[in-house]
């Protein structure tokens, strides 16, 4: 039976680590090509706000950040002048090597709240270089990371998106791809679109990932918007609904392991009246996966061998849940607590359906925004073996005594995810296994230590049965 708790999302804390309005929105933006942005912020804003799009960077392009870094006195005075110097130094230094198609220009608290005139600054920018200028306020007290990828979104739609001619048939964008949880989130996305396109459907904008700019002008091109997470974004949702562009897929499971990936394709399929297609696809690339696999021996070891452990899962609402299946229904791994973390209540509740089932079959406990510490604790209750979380969480559990496989979230430069291969879908499969084998390998060396010491082998006092 599934239990659900939602003692800690009515209570105000911050244990949690979530990114701020403006480090999203430098996330999102700063995986645009042929931009450039300036950001009004202190210097530890500005030290997150780049530090956070590290693995996000387009292929082969650094989109630069450029900060107008005021100090104390500019906040209490104003710091109106550092705008102009910074944008028309920019102009001066970087744009004559190669002129951006945007410039955004962007606050942080202290900034948005002293009134500094960033838009005035941006207009005469825009003025002055031909160059267009979109101003967006990212105070972090507006929200979290959902909010500040929906302004981003909003901003895109409204200053760089123009209206179609014609629709482009079978065509979509996917929109959420910084949601979705995974620290593998590009290499993620990137085979979740070569799925799409494999049914004869067009990707035609995607919010945002390696993203011409060109594909943001046509992005009301497409016929419907595949969102990759359950969140509410009201700027968005608005604009979209104002020009009649359907946004579905928020309650679907995302496509990680076998059961998740086989459910999430012929949803597709049904959509789009390619079920069929859909099915023959899946059996092609599970020939290959079998041809890569077959007579493996570690391979078919690590599919078996979780069996029965016993897991915990704290991250993004949509990640934790697909990962809660995928332990579950791929590898048999009891899964005993689920901790779903989000900004808007509805990422939340987009999920719950996707892992009541799960409760006909085992007894779990799922916590609604739960602190880090006391889900570990419901972990190291529950006597779990591995918890897979995020980085910043790892030395939490371990101290625990649970072995921690951080596959989610982001943190400051140890996401390091350089191999260009996914989780998601059939190939993935072998990208999460190898993951997987990390925790079962650290359970192992767990169990082999704790017998060490308690033979007292390590003290010299080790003896031999017998002896």
């Amino acid at each position: 039976m599934m239990k659900l708790n939602r003692e800690f999302s009515e209570k105000a804390y911050d244990d949690r680590y979530m990114h701020g309005v403006h480090d999203a929105f430098a996330l999102g933006a700063t995986a645009i090509k042929d931009i450039y942005l300036i950001f009004h912020g202190v210097s530890g804003c500005r030290v997150a706000a780049e530090h956070i799009r590290s693995d996000n960077i387009p292929e082969g392009q650094v989109i630069g950040i450029l900060n107008t870094a005021p100090l104390e006195s500019n906040i209490i005075q104003g710091g109106t002048q550092l705008i102009e110097k910074t944008w028309r130094y920019a102009e001066k230094t970087y744009f004559k090597k190669k002129k951006p198609k945007a410039v955004f220009f962007f606050t942080s608290c202290a900034t948005s709240i002293n009134q500094d005139e960033v838009r005035v600054q941006a207009e005469m920018f825009e003025q002055e270089t031909g160059i267009k200028a979109i101003y967006v306020d990212t105070p972090n007290f507006l929200g979290r990371e959902a909010t500040g990828l929906d302004l981003l979104y909003r901003a895109l739609l409204d200053h760089i998106a123009k209206d179609p001619g014609e629709k482009i048939p079978k065509s979509i964008n996917i929109a959420g791809t910084h949601l979705i949880g995974s620290k593998n989130f590009k290499w993620d996305i990137i085979e979740i679109a070569r799925l799409i396109e494999l049914l004869g459907i067009k990707v035609n904008c995607i919010l945002t990932l390696d993203t011409p700019f060109e594909t943001i002008e046509n992005f009301w091109s497409a016929e419907a918007t595949y969102m990759l997470t359950g969140e509410e974004l009201p700027e968005f949702f608005d604009a979209c609904k104002g020009k009649g562009m359907e946004v579905f897929g928020r309650e679907w499971v995302l496509p990680y392991g076998l059961a998740n990936t086989e459910e999430w394709y012929l949803k597709f399929g049904e959509k789009f009246d390619v079920v069929e297609k859909a099915k023959d696809v899946l059996r092609k690339e599970m020939e290959e996966l079998r041809f890569r696999t077959f007579g493996d021996y570690n391979f078919t070891w690590m599919m078996s061998d979780p069996s029965s452990k016993r897991a915990t899962i704290i991250a993004y609402a949509p990640f934790a849940a697909a990962m809660a299946r995928y332990l579950y229904y791929d590898l048999n791994v009891k899964v005993g607590a689920v901790g779903l973390i989000s900004e808007t209540p509805e990422a939340v509740d987009n999920v719950i359906n996707q892992i009541e089932g799960m409760g006909e079959y085992i007894d779990f406990e799922v916590f609604d925004n739960p602190t880090n510490f006391a889900f570990a604790e419901a972990s190291r209750k529950g006597m779990a073996d591995f918890t897979i979380g995020r980085r910043y969480d790892k030395t939490l559990f371990e101290g625990m005594g649970i072995v921690n496989l951080p596959l989610g979230g982001r943190y400051f430069m140890n996401q390091y995810s350089f191999v260009p291969w996914p989780w998601t879908g059939v190939r993935g499969i072998l990208g999460l296994q190898s993951e997987i084998a990390k925790a079962l390998e650290a359970i192992r060396d767990n169990a082999y230590r704790k017998n060490w010491e308690l033979t007292g082998y390590h003290t010299g006092n080790y003896q031999v049965k017998g002896e």
